[in-house]
């Protein structure tokens, strides 16, 4: 039986021609309405994607990648699941079949499941690595593209296959190339033997160890191993381990060492830091990984380009642009961190929303290396908070550490990064002060202080993704101007509407009236205290 042209699918995706066979199915193109957007649609019709454990796996992937909206990840529209029965018949006519939901599942938890995506064109990465693409050109690919990566994990995605084939070279008017990923919405079927099942051609050279090793164990860490393998193609024009033999290449991938890149590119410059880079970005245990996407290919840009490391003055270090500082002028002891949004990266590099170093610097410098570039995320999702481990050295929830998958956060938990820095995480609830009991769902934001021997000066983080009102708050203990009024996050902006008898002015000494975001060098004045902004 066959889906074609003119059925409808969950009462407004049209089917308008079948575009051909997938691995596991079979795609068309198709207009969504009333959008009026045409869309790709995958349906997984193979027996392997139609059990209940797959389509509860493919539901929960499915509706976490629609979450995301990023320029280098192929955007998921739609997915439902078609009834299996005899009025099911996929090749009924539209006008007497039944209508096919969203999300929809037949009463025994079968059915076969289809995802609608963007549809693009363009030629994958595989004819650029086998013409010889160079590593700095593919590394300025990849770098936004690791950004798109590190959001999907967050929200506990991975994508399972990240081949050359899934990554497409896109060219827009007017702007530069761009790699996307696509399939990142999609389940992977998993197996205790990973050749019972069909595999896209090539992809056992770009499998992690633990995918070798049962099918079932596949993370973010997973995904980081392809791309790493990826980046040693680019450098030494083949991957780390071949074999025509599928069981010795999964073998290789479990136990072989990653070969010295002398041995295959003689003349590679800067060999010794690249090797270096390899061993632990191609480590066989997941948790010897770079913890993160960005930080592996920032550590790759630091390997090709020779050039030595330096430190970073206060000066030019960077901050994440969801990075506020509030500060009462004269008063060293009134400072409070505010992160926009619902999302919050802590770690050591300053690019981090909440930087975590062991202080005072460099005194604790030893301490602060076992902490991770981007050691932990924590992120409001489906009206809880829940935190995410990216580290090599652990994140722990009240002394149990967590793994590589979203941990439900309590009130008053304690968070630490590693052996010794702890953040204590107090909910912050409409009306109320922090700390105060009540619905954990109804949460407006948290307030995130350092509870460790390190911490001298580290001033409190407000993560606010919600209105609050200024009065009783945290930030009403720097008084002044933040004692009354509403503070907001809009745009990824950080709002401010208070009395009218404050004076605000922008750097360029300009005064701002009515409710508007704040800026890096606004002043806020009233009778009793000035309050600076830092962003």
């Amino acid at each position: 039986m066959r889906l074609g042209p003119g059925r409808w699918l969950n009462a407004q995706m049209q089917l308008l021609s079948w575009l051909g066979e997938e691995l596991h199915g079979e795609s068309f193109l198709a207009e969504q309405r009333p959008q009026g957007r045409s869309v790709v649609v995958k349906i997984l019709h193979a027996e392997a994607c139609r059990t209940p454990a797959y389509i509860e796996r493919f539901r929960h992937i499915a509706e976490r990648a629609m979450l995301l909206s990023h320029r280098h990840l192929a955007a998921v529209h739609a997915f439902g699941v078609l009834p299996i029965g005899p009025t099911a018949d996929r090749g009924q006519p539209q006008d007497t079949g039944p209508e096919l939901g969203l999300r929809t599942l037949s009463s025994g938890g079968q059915g076969i499941p289809w995802i609608a995506t963007d549809p693009l064109e363009g030629p994958d990465l595989r004819s650029y690595l086998t013409d010889g693409i160079a590593p700095e050109t593919l590394l300025s690919l990849l770098m936004p593209m690791s950004d798109a990566l590190d959001q999907a994990a967050a929200l506990g995605l991975c994508h399972g296959e990240l081949l050359p084939q899934n990554l497409l070279m896109i060219q827009d008017p007017d702007q530069p190339p761009r790699l996307v990923l696509v399939d990142l919405g999609l389940a992977k079927v998993l197996s205790a033997d990973l050749l019972d099942l069909p595999m896209p051609p090539g992809s056992i050279a770009y499998r992690s160890p633990e995918q070798c090793r049962d099918g079932r164990d596949v993370t973010a860490a997973s995904d980081r191993y392809g791309l790493a393998t990826i980046l040693y193609e680019a450098v030494a024009g083949r991957p780390p381990f071949v074999s025509s033999d599928p069981h010795k290449l999964m073998q290789l991938h479990l136990s072989a060492p990653v070969p010295p890149l002398r041995t295959l590119a003689p003349r590679l410059r800067n060999a010794e830091a690249l090797d270096t880079f390899f061993v632990r970005a191609l480590a066989k245990q997941p948790e010897a990984r770079f913890p993160s996407a960005m930080a592996m290919l920032e550590e790759f840009h630091e390997a090709i380009s020779q050039r030595p490391k330096r430190p970073i003055r206060d000066s030019d270090r960077r901050r994440s642009p969801r990075w506020y500082r509030l500060s009462r002028q004269g008063q060293s002891d009134k400072v409070l961190d505010v992160i926009v949004g619902p999302r919050a990266v802590l770690g050591k590099q300053s690019e981090c929303d909440m930087v975590c170093q062991a202080l005072p610097s460099p005194d604790f410098d030893s301490l602060t290396a076992a902490i991770s570039r981007e050691h932990a995320v924590l992120i409001w999702l489906d009206n809880r908070l829940s935190v995410l481990d990216q580290s090599s050295n652990g994140t722990f929830v009240n002394d149990k550490r967590v793994g590589p998958r979203l941990t439900p956060l309590p009130d008053e938990a304690t968070v630490r990064l590693g052996e010794h820095l702890n953040v204590q995480v107090h909910l912050i609830r409409p009306g109320s002060r922090s700390g105060t009991t009540g619905d954990d769902s109804d949460a407006i934001g948290a307030l995130l202080i350092r509870r460790d021997a390190f911490a001298t000066g580290a001033p409190a983080t407000l993560m606010l993704w919600g209105n609050l009102d200024l009065s009783g708050s945290t930030l009403a203990r720097l008084g002044g101007a933040l004692r009354l009024g509403q503070v907001w996050v809009s745009q990824r902006e950080l709002w401010w509407s208070g009395h009218a008898t404050v004076v605000w002015q922008r750097q360029d000494q300009s005064t701002v009236l009515g409710p508007a975001p704040l800026r890096h060098g606004d002043v806020l004045t009233s009778s009793d205290a000035v309050i600076c902004i830092e962003h």
